[in-house]
């Protein structure tokens, strides 16, 4: 932020006044100017409804979190740095010179792209809470806090790397992109997946591969399992059920025998007791007796 000097002219008596009090509570004159001119200049904007004209887009992620929306930051012609959310400011050329915070679409403003980046982030991480993000492996060495990481990495959605430690059952550890940079001082970023990383299916995607594959075949599993995997197709998937059987199944365990099956035969009861959530329970044994 540059500092620009200024001269305003005012009465003697008045500056007279206006030190006397300074000095007695002891603050800071500058500082009391200027934040002065800030509360009157944005009241005047909101009352005004100011526009800022877009400059620069820094960082995007289009149709995010939902169909239509995307998250933004950039830069207005004021020299300021903000991040735009929804279906309306992150797609404006010019945007309201003040904050929204409430509302479909909003934005906020920052002083530097540091800290525009660092609400972009935490809105995105926060989507993710309750969501499994996309991620992609990265065959580069990248540096943090001075130390090197090799053997490649996993960039995930959410602005999370995952490095898996090089050794049988080694450790893995996570770290924020922004604390990371590539061997030539590059800072990685979110769309470097995309740029230059593999994309790896989700757990959610292989497990729904698998249900794919085996659709209409004998699984030998049990004939109440093949049900329930007919089911939640048929369903695309959009059922409960599903979404607890994918957060139970452990990663290590998606290409294994899923003996967890077995033992079931015909009895659609059983197995609606142990993986059919109570709501979904009579649906799927609708779906059984019909499709028998």
């Amino acid at each position: 932020m540059g500092l620009i000097k200024r001269q305003f002219r005012i009465e003697d008596t008045l500056w007279a006044r206006w030190q006397r009090a300074n000095n007695r509570a002891a603050t800071n004159g500058s500082e009391l100017i200027r934040r002065f001119i800030e509360e009157y200049t944005t009241k005047k904007e909101k009352e005004l409804n100011i526009m800022a004209q877009v400059v620069e887009t820094i960082a995007r992620r289009d149709d995010f979190p939902i169909d239509g929306e995307a998250y933004v930051v950039g830069k207005v012609d004021d020299g300021r740095y903000f991040f735009a959310w929804g279906p309306s400011y992150p797609f404006a050329d010019d945007v309201p010179s003040y904050q929204i915070e409430e509302g479909e679409s909003g934005l906020s403003y920052h002083e530097t792209e540091e800290d525009a980046r660092k609400a972009f982030l935490e809105a995105l991480r926060s989507e993710f809470e309750t969501r499994e993000p996309c991620k992609w492996y990265i065959d580069r060495v990248f540096i943090r806090n001075g130390e090197m990481y090799d053997c490649g990495f996993y960039l995930r959605e959410d602005g999370i790397i995952e490095w898996h430690e090089p050794i049988p059952n080694g450790d893995v550890q996570e770290f924020p992109i922004e604390e990371c940079t590539y061997e030539d001082g590059v800072p990685v970023d979110l769309d470097d997946g995309e740029a230059i990383g593999e994309l790896i299916p989700s757990k959610k995607d292989r497990i729904k591969n698998i249900f794919l594959n085996l659709h209409r075949s004998d699984s030998d599993w049990s004939f109440a399992a093949d049900k329930f995997v007919q089911w939640c197709i048929s369903k695309d998937f959009q059922v409960e059920s599903f979404d607890n059987f994918v957060e139970w199944l452990d990663d290590d365990r998606i290409d294994s025998v899923w003996d967890f099956w077995f033992g079931y035969g015909d009895d659609f009861e059983k197995f609606a007791d142990d993986w059919v959530s109570d709501e979904e329970r009579e649906e799927y044994l609708e779906y059984c007796r019909e499709h028998a």
